[in-house]
């Protein structure tokens, strides 16, 4: 649906009625033209036929996670948002608790995968921790570059 709103310009009327900054606030602590980048590949419907694939491939990469089985001692930094979504007035038709419920595991999952891991909380995000939480993002850098030494 969203691949057809996009070839149909409905994404684009949703970035010029400023939709995204309704459904997501803190995308207005941003300057214009960053927030105008990121809106702006919403638009794009690669970005939806990437993120259709992805979902449809879950299953797969967690076949491959699975075959995987361990990192021995590799460094891995798993950043574990408060819940996918935060609950609001448009995310009644998405099913948030087995969402998180199955994120929940998928962390606790790829915690399992080296003995050298480390799960940071992002307490004060959703699913997008690089606008919500960034200085969560670098210090995970920091601590896989410390890792590394």
């Amino acid at each position: 649906m969203s691949i057809l709103g996009s070839i149909l310009g409905i994404i684009q009327l949703l970035r010029k009625c400023r939709i995204f900054e309704l459904i997501k606030p803190e995308l207005r602590q941003f300057s214009q033209e960053s927030r105008s980048l990121v809106k702006r590949s919403f638009c794009r419907s690669k970005h939806w036929m990437t993120m259709s694939r992805e979902m449809l491939n879950l299953n797969n990469s967690g076949n491959q996670v699975i075959i995987a089985n361990q990192f021995a001692s590799m460094p891995v930094v798993s950043i574990k948002a408060n819940s996918f979504f935060q609950s609001s007035w448009w995310t009644f038709l998405i099913p948030l608790k087995s969402a998180n419920k199955l994120r929940e595991q998928m962390h606790k999952n790829l915690c399992n995968l080296s003995t050298n891991s480390v799960q940071i909380q992002a307490n004060k995000s959703s699913h997008f921790v690089w606008i919500d939480q960034p200085d969560i993002i670098v210090d995970s850098v920091k601590i896989l570059l410390d890792k590394l030494k």
